[in-house]
C-alpha cells in the first residue's frame, strides 16, 4: 500500500532533528498525519531506505529542506563534506525532487543563512532558486503559520447531505464570487489606502510568489510609520530570502535614514552581525530604556542556543536581560509593539522558561572564584576554585609586583589542558597576606581581579580545631615495663597550640605539658620533649588545650585501654 503523503521532510539528524518532529508536528495538526513523510514515522523496520523515499517522494508535492547552522559543511567519520558524497540521503533526497519537479521550501533555523549556490554540488543548486521561510524559537507560531500558509493542499470535502444542499449552495456561491475577485485582483486588495490593506497586500503577493509588488506593498506600509515589529520581521525575512543579508541591510539603511524610531532602529540592529547588533541593542535601550523587545534580542544574543558553550559572564548577561525584559513585559512593553499578540506571548513564556533554567547563574556568581588554603609540610598551597572553565590563571600574592601564571595541570577528561588550580607559596609566619587572582575564561575574555585575604593563623585555627574533633589527642604505650603517655598528635599543631593541660585519673587539670612556641611558618617539627611517664595504675587522662588567641577547648577524656581489660 502507497503512502498518500504529500508534505517531504527533509533533514539532517546531527543538525535539526529537533525542530524536525516539532515542524512534523504542526503540519500533521493542519493537514493530517497522512500528508506529512517523516523518516522516523513513515519508514518500517526491514524497508528498502532508497525504495520507500523515492515512493513518497513521487507522491509529495513539496519538499521541505530543514537547514540548521551546521546543514552546509556537516561533515562525516572520515572528515569529508556529507553533501560531496553522491548517496548522501539528504541530498539524494533534494536531487531526486527537483528531477520530479517538487516544489522545494528551504525552511531556515535560528538564524541560518541561505547557503550560496557556488557552495552546493551541481545536482541541487537549483534549491537557491526556491523562496526560503524562517523559522525560530521566540517567533514559533508566527513562523509556522507563514509555513503552513505557504502550503497549498487541497482538503477532504466532507461527504454531500440534502439538509446542507441550500447552506451548500451560498458557500458555493461565495467561492466562485471569490475567484472572480481573485482573478481580477490577483487576491490582494484592489486600490489599498489604510496600513492594514498595504500589510495584507503585501503578505497575499509574497504568498502567491509576487515579490516585486509585495516589497512595493511593504514599503507603502512602512511609510505610516506604525510602532509594530511583526511587519518589519516578515519583510526582512522576504528581503533576506530573495535578494540576501545585504539587500537587506542596505534597504533598512535607506529606512532609517529618513525614520529613525524605536522599532525601525530596532529592526536596523536585526539585520546586523552579532557585535554590531549588541551595540546597536545597547545605544537603543540607552535612549529608550523601557523598549522591551530590545532587551529580549539582547538575552537571545547570549542564549546557549546563539552561543552554544558559554562562559559564566555571558549566562549572567542572558540572565540580567532576560529578567528586564520580563519587568517591561508585565508592565505592557512588549505586547503593544506586536500586531499577532501570540508572538510577544511566546516570547514571554520562553523568557521565563530559561531564566529558571538559569536559576543556578546568580549563586555560581556570588562564588565565581573561592581560594582554599591548606598548610603542607612544604609550606602554604592556595587552591582556586573557579565557577566555570578557565584557560589560565594569574595570581599575585603579598608584595608581588606583577601577576605570575600557576602553569597547566595536564589534559583532563576534557581532552584539553587545563590550568593548574594550586598556587605554592611556601613557608609563612602567622600573619595576613593580601592575594589577587584573575583568569582568561573559555571566550578569552579576562576575568577579575578577585581580591582574599589569607589569615595564615585563623585558616590553621579552623583547619587544627577540625582535626581535633576526629582524632585521639593522646596515646598510651608500655614501654619496659613502663606506661607512657604520648602528646605527639597535639604537639604537630604547637603552632597554634599555647598550653596543654592535663590531670590523671581525675579532672583537676592540674599539671600543666611544656609545649615550645612554634613561630618559624609551616608545620611544626617535632621537639624533643615529646610524652610522660604515668604510673601504671593509671584509667584516663583529663586534657584540655589553649590555642595562641586565647579561646581553650572542652575538658576531654582518654581512656587507657589496656587498663580496663
Amino acid at each position: 500500500m502507497k503512502d498518500s503523503s504529500k508534505i517531504f521532510i527533509n533533514y539532517r539528524r546531527e543538525d535539526t532533528s529537533g525542530y524536525a518532529g516539532r515542524i512534523a508536528d504542526a503540519l500533521a495538526s493542519e493537514f493530517g498525519e497522512d500528508n506529512i513523510f517523516i523518516d522516523v514515522t513513515k519508514i518500517n523496520t526491514g524497508s528498502d531506505f532508497t525504495e520507500v523515499i523515492t515512493q513518497a517522494l513521487d507522491q509529495s508535492r513539496y519538499l521541505l529542506i530543514l537547514i540548521g547552522n551546521t546543514w552546509l559543511n556537516c561533515k562525516d567519520s572520515a572528515g569529508n563534506r556529507r553533501l560531496e558524497n553522491a548517496d548522501d540521503f539528504v541530498r539524494k533526497e533534494i536531487s531526486l525532487a527537483i528531477k520530479r519537479k517538487v516544489k522545494l521550501i528551504p525552511v531556515l533555523l535560528e538564524g541560518t543563512r541561505m547557503p550560496d549556490a557556488s557552495a552546493l554540488p551541481d545536482d541541487i543548486k537549483d534549491l537557491c532558486k526556491w523562496q526560503a521561510i524562517e523559522i525560530t524559537d521566540s517567533r514559533w507560531k508566527f513562523d509556522v503559520e507563514r509555513l503552513i500558509k505557504s502550503i497549498n493542499l487541497r482538503k477532504k470535502l466532507f461527504v454531500f447531505n440534502r439538509k446542507l444542499a441550500l447552506p451548500l449552495l451560498l458557500v458555493l456561491s461565495a467561492v466562485i464570487a471569490f475567484g472572480i475577485w481573485k482573478k481580477n485582483s490577483n487576491g490582494n486588495i484592489t486600490h489599498p489606502s489604510t496600513p492594514k490593506d498595504y500589510y495584507s497586500s503585501a503578505k497575499m503577493f509574497e504568498l502567491s510568489g509576487d515579490f516585486a509588488n509585495a516589497q512595493k506593498s511593504y514599503k507603502q506600509y512602512l511609510k505610516f510609520n506604525l510602532p509594530y515589529i511583526d511587519p518589519h520581521l516578515s519583510y526582512q525575512s522576504m528581503l533576506k530570502s530573495q535578494e540576501g543579508i545585504n539587500a537587506a541591510r542596505q534597504e533598512y539603511k535607506a529606512l532609517l535614514s529618513t525614520n529613525a524610531t524605536a522599532v525601525t532602529t530596532f529592526a536596523n540592529a536585526l539585520l546586523a552581525d552579532r557585535e554590531i547588533a549588541i551595540k546597536n541593542l545597547l545605544q537603543l535601550v540607552k535612549q529608550y530604556p523601557d523598549f522591551a523587545p530590545a532587551f529580549y534580542e539582547l538575552g537571545n544574543e547570549y542564549s546557549q542556543d546563539k552561543l552554544g558553550e558559554r562562559s559564566l559572564t555571558e549566562k549572567s548577561l542572558e540572565r540580567t536581560y532576560l529578567t528586564e525584559f520580563l519587568h517591561l513585559d508585565s508592565l505592557g512593553d512588549n505586547q503593544k509593539y506586536y500586531i499577532d499578540k501570540a508572538i510577544a506571548v511566546q516570547q514571554t513564556k520562553d523568557a521565563v522558561t530559561r531564566l529558571k533554567q538559569a536559576d543556578y547563574t546568580t549563586a555560581a556568581l556570588k562564588n565565581q572564584v573561592e581560594m582554599i588554603y591548606m598548610l603542607a609540610n612544604d609550606g602554604w598551597h592556595l587552591y582556586t576554585n573557579i565557577g566555570e572553565p578557565a584557560t589560565k590563571i594569574y595570581y599575585k600574592f603579598n608584595n608581588d609586583t606583577g601577576y605570575r601564571a600557576t602553569g597547566l595541570a595536564g589534559y583532563q577528561r576534557s581532552g584539553r589542558e587545563v590550568p593548574d588550580p594550586d598556587m605554592f607559596v611556601g613557608r609563612l609566619k602567622n600573619g595576613q597576606y593580601p592575594v589577587s587572582v584573575k583568569y582568561i575564561d573559555m571566550k578569552g575574555q579576562e576575568q577579575g581581579p578577585f581580591s582574599f585575604m589569607l589569615d595564615t593563623q585563623k585558616e590553621r585555627m579552623i583547619s587544627v580545631k577540625k582535626n581535633l574533633a576526629q582524632m585521639n589527642w593522646v596515646s598510651f604505650q608500655k614501654y619496659d615495663n613502663k606506661l607512657l603517655v604520648y602528646f605527639t598528635s597535639l604537639l604537630s599543631d604547637r603552632d597554634v597550640i599555647k598550653a596543654i593541660n592535663y590531670s590523671l585519673n581525675n579532672e583537676s587539670l592540674s599539671q600543666t605539658f611544656p609545649v615550645q612556641p612554634w613561630t618559624k611558618g609551616g608545620i611544626p617539627e617535632m621537639q624533643e620533649h615529646i610524652y610522660i611517664e604515668a604510673p601504671s595504675s593509671t584509667k584516663y587522662i583529663a586534657v584540655k588545650l589553649t590555642f595562641i588567641d586565647g579561646s581553650v577547648t572542652e575538658l576531654k577524656r582518654f581512656d587507657n585501654e589496656a587498663a580496663t581489660e
